[in-house]
């Protein structure tokens, strides 16, 4: 199996100031990590989106 990380995560890292490597060594698994092409699709539209360059370079 396996764990996949959702958008909810990379946002909890931004608003935290958290790396995501970070979040996940909270997490005791020797699962493999996976980002589904929805999540990859909602983080383009969150950059492309974004109101500042900071934002969109994170």
């Amino acid at each position: 199996m396996g764990i996949i990380i959702d958008t909810s995560i990379f946002i909890h890292s931004e608003r935290s100031n958290q790396t995501i490597s970070s979040i996940l060594s909270n997490i005791s698994t020797d699962e493999e990590v996976y980002i589904s092409t929805a999540t990859v699709s909602e983080l383009l539209v969150g950059v492309y989106r974004a109101n500042t360059e900071k934002r969109r370079i994170i």
